[in-house]
């Protein structure tokens, strides 16, 4: 490894992040309190919306109102109704776009518990449970970012996998590498080969010639132990537990090389290390050009592969909590939303089909609870009121309080996921305590009873009236429409943006939510965020921008966006880094 790269990464270890935050460049990314100062309209984005398609806004003008039938009973409906104002609402992390060659903080990151197993599977047919591997840290409590510093206990948790997995693929290598076992330049030529793809793209000839010496060192007695020694120092080393990339510096900004291109798709879309195929278009040129990222960043999505890394997405975004046990009805629940995603995704699906679409797919026992026939393929045609991503029971289990189906927590995400506008958490005396429904009381009387408190109100007016829409669906998901009185609601401007408008139904809501500009500008904000492990910044802006109109110019095509954000200008440079100079 060159002496400054060295260095340069010494002082990246301990860093914990972008400095330059969202919430105070004002791209709208950290859990901050929408009710401090009510947010501004931005004029960046995207264009005139279509017909049928929601602006959103602040309520201070005229209103226009689509859609048709509805009623304010619990059933989510076939139509349903929303009324939008009439100003445009648009998301700043879009706004502000002035040098299209800039580009945000990009910390150093440790690899996620799905990269690591990812990638010793691909590297050496290795299976190893995430639950094996040190925990991950969440991006403002979503995403994957672990950019803390390594303590010496998760070290050794990696080192023991390491261990593991070296000595059993020493033991296949002749096997695997189509070597003879005493062919110790063969042996070196195909460590040489999966320490590139381990260290996601680059292998710098310092690093090769002491993996070589290494396995030499030992080989002379023992060639198995050599190999599982070389194997064993290629996972513990930091290019392999670090994503650590340096480009080409030109001033404030580097050009990633190819490799390191090659490195950030497969971590982005394979979540992963790079295969053959990947590095070979980066040493022949494939990686040049937008275009030739584009096909590749294709090729990735399309695949098999790439089915992981979806369902983690739509997972973290939505902030899914995974059941415990070995029930077969909650295993099934928690799957089915992100086969239902990848399905979609990898298929024809675009943005709007993640609120309407009633497909589904799973077992027997997804089946039985949701009251429908299982089809020979695996596939389910739920009722209207299960129609989209939010209304399976997923979603609903997922955001509860006690025994109760909470408007509150489900409110909080859709404002965090859809709308780019976190809720910040209460100060710790508050007493969050809700009172168990008597006499006839609904979930929503007793949040609301709760609302009033003058400590809770100024939070939960931006949370609760958004969750009246799932009044209807109790704690385990189950639909009842004598669970709420009513599933009208409204959604109120914040303080990242002024997005704002009513509905009447939960069918209302899901329209607002699936054909509204700014929660479309959201989701591209998010995939961004998920591909890049790192909140933007206002740097961010033009590659953003670009990612957005691409989207848009696709009909809010799932597979364009991914691929898009895959080959934008975010993906293929960073800030420069410095010898001696902390990470950002």
């Amino acid at each position: 490894m060159r002496l400054a790269s060295a260095v340069a990464l010494a002082a990246c270890f301990g860093c914990s992040g972008p400095t330059d935050a969202p919430g105070t460049s004002g791209a709208g990314g950290t859990r901050t309190d929408p009710g401090s100062s009510g947010g501004s309209t931005m004029s960046a984005g995207g264009n005139a919306p279509a017909a049928g398609r929601h602006q959103g806004g602040s309520s201070n003008g005229g209103s226009s109102t689509s859609g048709s039938g509805g009623s304010t009973s619990g059933s989510a409906g076939s139509g349903g109704s929303a009324t939008a104002g009439s100003s445009s609402a648009e998301l700043p992390a879009l706004a502000g776009c002035t040098d299209p060659h800039s580009v945000g903080p990009t910390p150093v990151r440790r690899l996620s518990q799905l990269e690591y197993s990812n990638a010793v599977r691909d590297l050496f047919g290795a299976s190893v449970p995430p639950s094996e591997l040190p925990t991950d840290e969440l991006l403002g409590g979503v995403f994957v970012v672990n950019t803390s510093a390594m303590s010496a206990d998760q070290f050794t948790r990696y080192d023991i996998v390491a261990q593991g997995v070296a000595d059993a693929a020493a033991q296949n290598i002749a096997q695997a590498s189509s070597c003879a076992a005493t062919d110790a330049t063969c042996i070196k030529g195909y460590l040489a080969v999966k320490a590139r793809q381990a260290f996601h793209g680059v292998l710098e000839a310092d690093d090769q010639k002491a993996l070589a010496a290494l396995y030499d060192s030992v080989a002379v007695t023992d060639p198995t132990l050599a190999a599982s020694t070389a194997i064993h120092f290629m996972l513990d080393s930091p290019r392999f537990l670090y994503v650590v990339e340096f480009g080409t510096p030109s001033g404030a900004l580097s050009k990633l090389s190819p490799g390191e291109v090659a490195g950030r798709l497969a971590s982005f879309l394979w979540r992963s290390v790079p295969d053959s195929a990947l590095l070979q278009a980066a040493d022949t040129g494939g990686l040049a050009d937008a275009n030739g990222i584009r096909e590749q960043a294709t090729r990735l999505f399309q695949d098999a592969k790439a089915v992981p890394m979806l369902k983690e997405f739509v997972n973290h975004w939505l902030a899914l909590s995974a059941s415990t046990g070995t029930d077969a009805t909650a295993q099934a629940i928690d799957a089915e939303t992100g086969d239902v995603f990848a399905s979609l995704a990898q298929g024809s699906g675009a943005y709007g089909d993640l609120f309407t679409s009633t497909m589904s797919r799973g077992n027997q026992a997804l089946a039985t609870f949701y009251g429908v026939p299982l089809g020979s393929d695996g596939t389910l045609a739920l009722p209207s009121e299960r129609a989209g991503l939010l209304l399976r029971a997923a979603f609903m289990r997922s955001h509860i309080k006690g025994d109760l189906g909470s408007p509150t927590q489900r409110g909080k995400i859709i404002r965090a996921a859809l709308l780019c506008d976190p809720v910040r958490p209460p100060d710790k005396n508050v007493d969050m305590s809700v009172a168990t429904p008597m006499n006839g009381q609904t979930a929503q009387d007793v949040f609301d009873q709760h609302a009033k408190d003058p400590a809770c109100a100024g939070c939960h007016v931006y949370m609760d009236p958004i969750g009246y829409a799932f009044g209807t669906y109790g704690p385990d998901g189950v639909y009842d429409s004598a669970l709420a009185k009513s599933t009208s609601g409204s959604i109120a401007g914040g303080n990242t943006n002024d997005f704002s408008a009513d509905f009447a139904d939960t069918a209302g809501l899901m329209q607002l939510l699936g054909t509204s500009t700014l929660p479309e500008q959201c989701f591209a904000v998010e995939t961004a965020r998920f591909a890049l492990g790192r909140l933007e910044s206002t740097a961010d802006a033009c590659g953003l921008s670009d990612i957005w109109t691409a989207f848009e110019q696709a009909n809010f095509d799932l597979q364009t966006l991914f691929v898009e954000v895959a080959t934008s200008s975010l993906m293929q440079e960073r800030n420069t880094v410095k010898a001696g100079e902390a990470c950002q």
